[in-house]
């Protein structure tokens, strides 16, 4: 996981008074990188000190990441980089060039994995979620996948090529032996051995993701987090047992949810009930994970819409699946992915997403519509994929029902949001 901030003004009080708003996070991440036009400096003179382009980096890796040299300053946030993943395959990152001269360059990847909003004002301004730029004037806009943006002296100019891609396609053969081969690919790329945990509901996504994980020796810690009474609880427990993997349950008292609610709506300025009950259930879960050494968070975000999982694709017609299924998974870099990792950054963890790993992405995405939808069945394919890797039938069968829900945190915080807002 980390947290950026990166902004360029003529002013150094403005610096000092947006990068505290990152360090307030410094206890959840331990390792603090501020550079002050080119030069380190430590937090504590920080706010002393006078520059015109501020770069704050917070993260758990221990070392710094930050690369200095003639050029200017360099940064890759990667799994590979965050936690020495073997091999440099991981196709998750955000690249960051901060030049001697005060000019920015930002790369994102195909879905935008380690977000990052980009705010006009009376800055040059970048965090990793918008609250970050609450004292910017002007609005803050996330950057879109595989986008380049370029930031001169008094102006940003941006180029995207998100919308252009072609998604490839595989050729024939056992369609869920295949996929299963990409899903062991995908963990294996981007997953540190032992230092992983799997936000885990016993839903068919989450439990092929731990199987996975175990079976490459990953030592994964499954954590369920609910309210008393939720069906979570038991189905996590039984998926765990059937993997070998260790586990954690996090039965929330109606106290606890709402003092973590607060926090993470003070924190990332949510204002529905869907973003916040989700939301609290990543942040506890990485929470969880933190105190138990774990510093990255896998969860099965992105599955429903790649494959279908969504109560309200049965409705479509044949003929509409693909095409809203398609602007369903292009579009989650705008709401879900920014909130899941901002949730679990301020818990202390990384979030991995593997379904979203990009070559898995782009398969997914040609599948036909019977392999997801059919019959009233929804990510058909996607079950055949749990047996393939050796869960029980009882797993791959288990019904879909979204995490607000089965962990029965919305209903007790909608009462909440709706007295902020």
């Amino acid at each position: 996981m980390a947290i950026l901030f990166l902004a360029g003004s003529e002013r150094p009080e403005v610096l000092s008074r947006y990068a505290n708003e990152v360090q307030r996070y410094a206890h959840k991440l331990p390792t603090v990188e501020i550079y002050l036009d080119g030069h380190p400096v430590s937090p504590g003179s920080f706010a002393e000190s006078e520059g015109e382009v501020a770069l704050v980096l917070l993260h758990s890796k221990g070392t710094g990441i930050v690369r200095s040299n003639k050029d200017g300053l360099h940064l890759e946030l990667s799994m590979n980089e965050l936690f020495e993943v073997p091999g440099n395959a991981s196709p998750f990152y955000l690249r960051l060039k901060v030049g001697g001269d005060g000019n920015f360059m930002v790369n994102t990847d195909h879905v935008s994995s380690f977000p990052l909003s980009h705010a006009h004002g009376d800055v040059r301004a970048f965090a990793s979620w918008d609250s970050l730029l609450r004292t910017v004037n002007g609005a803050a806009e996330s950057l879109e996948p595989l986008s380049t943006v370029s930031c001169e002296q008094s102006s940003c100019a941006s180029f995207n090529n998100f919308e252009g891609v072609v998604f490839s396609r595989r050729g024939e053969g056992d369609v869920a032996e295949v996929l299963s081969e990409m899903i062991y690919d995908a963990v294996k790329r981007s997953a540190p051995r032992r230092s992983l945990a799997v936000m885990s509901s016993g839903g068919v996504d989450s439990a092929i993701l731990l199987k996975v994980s175990a079976d490459l020796g990953l030592a994964p810690l499954a954590i369920t987090v609910g309210l008393k009474g939720s069906n979570d609880f038991q189905a996590a427990r039984y998926v765990a047992t059937a993997v070998g993997a260790d586990s954690v349950e996090v039965i929330m008292e109606k106290d606890d949810a709402v003092r973590s609610a607060k926090y993470v709506i003070s924190s990332l300025s949510l204002k529905s009930a869907m973003d916040v009950s989700i939301a609290t259930i990543f942040y506890s879960v990485a929470e969880v994970a933190r105190s138990h050494n774990r510093r990255v968070l896998v969860a099965g975000q992105g599955a429903d819409e790649l494959f279908g999982g969504y109560h309200k694709y049965l409705r479509l017609n044949e003929s509409e699946i693909s095409d809203v299924l398609r602007s369903d998974a292009l579009n989650l870099w705008r709401d879900a992915v920014r909130r899941d990792y901002a949730a679990s950054a301020i818990g202390g963890c990384a979030l991995l997403l593997p379904y979203l790993d990009r070559t898995l992405f782009h398969f997914a995405m040609n599948l036909p519509p019977h392999l997801k939808l059919s019959g009233g069945e929804r990510k058909v394919i996607l079950r055949r994929v749990a047996e393939k890797v050796g869960l029980p039938r009882e797993v791959a069968e288990r019904p879909k029902k979204a995490a607000q829900y089965s962990s029965r945190l919305e209903g007790v915080l909608k009462p909440i949001v709706h007295n902020i807002y």
